[in-house]
């Protein structure tokens, strides 16, 4: 493989891996607000989970198509996906010191 085809081909594993970490958190955001509503883990937030992950494990089996390389950019579009929907969304109510993430 070439590095001019192989540069169009880590662009599109970087924004799948980027796609699959926006699926990851807004499911997970969700999974865990059905958990408040509900008071606790029901077998549709089990589901959830091994939903969630399978999702995630075969597309981005499918997005390394056996190279490692996609693999690899796949993870980091995942990541930056991820760093990107936590601090949009997730701690910005616990922060100064208005709550905890853990209710005792």
């Amino acid at each position: 493989m070439s590095v001019q085809a192989s540069v169009p081909s880590m662009v599109l594993a970087l924004v799948a891996g980027a796609v699959l970490g926006v699926f990851f958190c807004m499911h997970l955001k969700a999974q865990v607000r059905r958990i408040a509503d509900a008071g606790g883990y029901t077998l549709s937030n089990v589901a959830g989970y091994f939903l969630r992950i399978g999702f995630v494990v075969a597309g981005l089996l499918i997005v390394m198509n056996g190279r490692w390389e996609r693999l690899a950019a796949a993870l980091v579009g995942f990541i930056v996906a991820r760093e990107l929907f936590v601090r949009a969304a997730g701690p910005a109510r616990f922060a100064h010191g208005r709550g905890s993430a853990w209710k005792s």
